[in-house]
């Protein structure tokens, strides 16, 4: 219906009768990410939708007298970003420090010790305190409740590992978020200590829902300016669509500043499904499966497998170099894994699994196989969130069911991590998107961390982990566009400059498409529009 509805759109367009436009922008160099038609002059807009792409003196036969011209002067045109995959909410409601520069940098003790003094000697007792570490701090046995308690017996402190996937908490924050010896959740992992009690770390699903509980305290209004930032923040990146994995907030307040609320971008929220000590928890999202307010959706659902190699939680066929009896751990049974996948045929959502080791990708294919034939699985488009590890004998697997890899360029940045947690001849198919892309799989792109595309096209362009599956620029722009739009089942709607879809575009500084990958990061974005309107201007143009 919508690919009728488009078609009759531009052939009315199309006649001299209504041969107008609202915007054009002409003499530029214009990637459309169409493969019928990828490169162009000039692209004229009328009411949210392109409605013509070509050379510059055909598209300025679409001008009128109300017409706003942009001479874009050579510079590279390129649909909207579309980031398939990020986290993007409020900040919590606490006292937040980030303790590393990088993923890679190791965070003292010492250093985080004397950090939580200094804070709880200025904030009145009883305030929350988070601090982003990097995980290996994790494995310092010493650093846990007792330690944090010795330092802050008034306030609540977190430990947040730089993953997302662990946290420490000091007891006042266990007792806050009512956990004790004997809570339990379904996928996480409470640690204790040799008399049963626990020591405040708290793995996976254990902890994911501690930032929730901490924006409790949080206003509609903190949380809406707060979003309103950060969402301006990403439209002057040049990224007009995200999808963003909700995590941050319970699912009523999603709905609540998102159904009501209008962004500078296109916000397609994710539920991500929390548990409780037996189940997946399903119900707070039902209701709100596929509501729609403005540009922003609820639509989906994902869970989360397997954790990172960085704490050697990624479940792996092979045991890590580094612990060679370890193979990591996959956080759900055959039987919970089945309801997950039935769960979103039968309310007819995208299924979303977050799954990074080679055995977690094994035993979702193996599982999706037990269920339905693969053609049934084709037409659903099952994502398979970072699957850093999809292997070379899984992929005719892959491609048989329909799978959507999408890939985070911010993960091939790691190569002393992986070298030490996998090593030897696993780094050959390391996050091997070239070759994924080569053979058929559809590849998209999102951040997982740092929202700017520049740094994550750096990082696509030479993939440190693994330089021989490095895209190439073209690739890239296509995986960032149409691949992300074809992962949210958008692909006739967004994700290329063509006749009929979204005006979301994005001016650059530099042409990216012939710019070394060494100076890619001088690159920046100057305009971006998303459905026909400039919703950031760099004034570099005009």
């Amino acid at each position: 219906m919508r690919n009728i509805i488009a078609l009759i759109f531009v052939l009315c367009c199309s006649s001299e009768l209504f041969a107008q436009a609202d915007i054009i922008l002409h003499h530029g160099k214009i990637f459309t990410a169409d493969k019928q038609k990828p490169w162009a002059e000039a692209v004229a807009i009328h009411h949210k939708v392109i409605v013509a792409v070509g050379s510059s003196d055909d598209i300025m036969k679409w001008k009128t007298d109300s017409t706003r011209i942009i001479d874009l002067k050579g510079k590279t045109l390129i649909p909207g970003f579309n980031d398939a995959h990020c986290h993007i909410g409020p900040q919590n409601a606490s006292y937040n420090v980030s303790m590393g520069k990088d993923m890679l940098t190791h965070t003292p003790w010492p250093l985080v010790k004397d950090s939580v003094v200094s804070i709880v000697s200025r904030l009145p007792k009883g305030r929350w305190i988070t601090i982003e570490v990097n995980a290996e701090l994790f494995e310092d046995l010493s650093v846990r409740r007792k330690r944090l308690d010795s330092i802050a017996p008034n306030h609540q402190v977190v430990l947040q590992a730089n993953t997302g996937h662990g946290v420490i908490m000091n007891s006042r924050a266990l007792q806050l978020l009512r956990i004790n010896e004997n809570t339990r959740f379904l996928a996480g992992d409470l640690e204790k200590d040799k008399d049963g009690k626990l020591t405040g770390l708290c793995w996976e699903y254990a902890g994911f829902g501690v930032g929730q509980q901490i924006n409790k305290t949080l206003s509609y209004e903190q949380i809406v300016d707060e979003l309103k930032g950060k969402y301006a923040g990403l439209a002057s990146l040049g990224l007009t669509s995200v999808q963003n994995m909700a995590g941050s907030l319970m699912a009523a307040d999603h709905m609540k500043v998102y159904m009501k609320q209008a962004y500078p971008v296109r916000v397609r929220l994710i539920p991500f499904l929390l548990t409780n000590e037996a189940d997946i928890l399903y119900e707070d999202w039902m209701p709100l499966f596929d509501m729609i307010g403005g540009n922003n959706s609820i639509r989906g659902m994902k869970i989360i497998l397997d954790g990172t190699p960085v704490e050697r939680l990624a479940a792996v066929r092979k045991p890590y170099a580094d612990m060679p009896d370890y193979y990591g751990h996959i956080n759900f049974s055959t039987a919970q894994l089945k309801k997950f996948l039935q769960t979103g045929i039968d309310y007819r959502q995208q299924i979303m699994v977050h799954a990074v080791g080679d055995s977690a990708i094994q035993f979702l294919f193996n599982t999706m196989l037990s269920m339905q034939p693969a053609a049934f699985w084709a037409k659903r488009r099952v994502r398979l969130e970072h699957g850093d590890m999809l292997a070379p004998d899984q992929y005719k697997t892959a491609k048989d069911l329909g799978i959507i890899l999408v890939v985070n360029p911010l993960h091939f940045g790691l190569p002393p991590v992986m070298n030490t947690r996998y090593g030897g001849d696993r780094m050959k198919y390391l996050q091997a998107t070239k070759s994924i892309l080569d053979y058929g799989i559809p590849v998209a792109i999102g951040s997982d961390g740092p929202p700017d595309p520049y740094l994550n096209i750096l990082l696509s362009l030479i993939n440190p982990d693994n330089p021989a599956e490095a895209l190439n620029i073209e690739q890239t722009v296509m995986a960032y566009t149409m691949g992300s739009a074809y992962a949210e089942f958008m692909e006739n709607r967004k994700g290329s400059i063509s006749p009929g879809k979204y005006a979301d575009m994005v001016v650059i500084s530099d042409d990216i498409f012939t710019l070394p990958p060494n100076e890619m990061m001088k690159a920046h974005t100057i305009m971006t529009i998303m459905d026909g309107q400039i919703i950031f201007d760099a004034k570099q143009l005009n």
